[in-house]
Parts: C-alpha cells; structure tokens; sequence
C-alpha cells in the first residue's frame, strides 16, 4: 500500500461513495473532512472539483450511489483500492462504525476488483492510518492553542494559581 493517498481517480465522481458514506448515518464529522481533504490534497484536487459538496449538501438526485459505484467499479484496482482505503478511514473517523457504514463500505467492496486479503488489509491499515491521523491532528491543534496561550503558561502566572 506504498503510496496509497497518491492514487487520483479518472472520474472524480467515483469518490462519490466517500461522500454517501460520510452522510450514511446523517452526520458530518470533522475528522471525515480531514481525512478526505487530506487525501484530495496528495491528489492536487480542490474539494469544489469533485461530487463530494453536493452529496454532502443533500444533493443526492443530481448523482445517485448507483452512480458512484458505477464510477467506481470503471478505476483502476489501484484506484480502488486507494478511495475504499479512504472511504474506511473516514468511516472509522467518527469513532464508531455503524450499521448504516458497514452496508455502505461493503456494497462499495462488492463493486471492486479487490481481494478478500486487499479489503481486509485496506480496513486493518486505515483503522491505524485513522488513529494516528486523528492523534497527529490533535497535537497540532494543541501545539497552537498553547502557543497561543502563552501567557496562560508562564511559570510565575502557574506559581500564583497553586499558591493560595
């Protein structure tokens, strides 16, 4: 899986079913986003460019689940491979995997040229590639935060809080 987010798809509808699964069980999180602004990133590709805004804005009649899995199923496997991995890796996002997910994830699964060992180790390494993401954007965003509050801790302010 070397090089996995650098894969681009020929039609960008296909990361359609990214988009249905986000909005599987009626939510938005925001490490889903991150996750495939990440991935939309490594590609050079403008979140606006593609499917994702309208499915996300509930407009699912302009472009149907049926048509991102028709989309998908026309990539290469290495593509694929690299939109399943990233449709995972926002499913475990939001920090459980429901039912609505799990049938979204394995209709798409069914619409690939992928193995039974490839889904398994798509799944297996987008569960840590989730964790470590998820635990790497959250230092950062603590890093900035304690920059910011800088003088909430300096030592002499801190030495004042505990002496009373």
């Amino acid at each position: 899986m070397q090089n996995l987010l650098s894969e681009a798809p020929s039609d960008f509808n296909s990361l359609g079913v990214i988009a249905y699964l986000i909005i599987a069980n009626n939510q938005i999180h925001r490490y889903q986003l991150l996750i495939v602004n990440e991935y939309l990133n490594s590609i050079k590709v403008n979140l606006n460019e593609t499917i994702i805004p309208k499915i996300l804005d509930g407009n699912i009649n302009e472009f149907s689940f049926s048509d991102s899995l028709d989309s998908l199923h026309r990539e290469s496997a290495n593509v694929q491979k690299t939109i399943c991995f990233v449709m995972v890796a926002a499913a475990y996002a939001d920090n459980a995997l429901d039912e609505k997910e799990n049938k979204v994830i394995n209709s798409v699964f069914r619409q690939t040229s992928l193995s039974k060992t490839e889904k398994d180790e798509i799944k297996a390494n987008a569960v840590f590639f989730t964790i470590v993401f998820i635990s790497f954007t959250q230092k950062n965003h603590l890093v900035r935060y304690l920059n910011e509050k800088k003088d909430f801790l300096n030592p002499s302010f801190l030495k004042s809080c505990i002496t009373y």
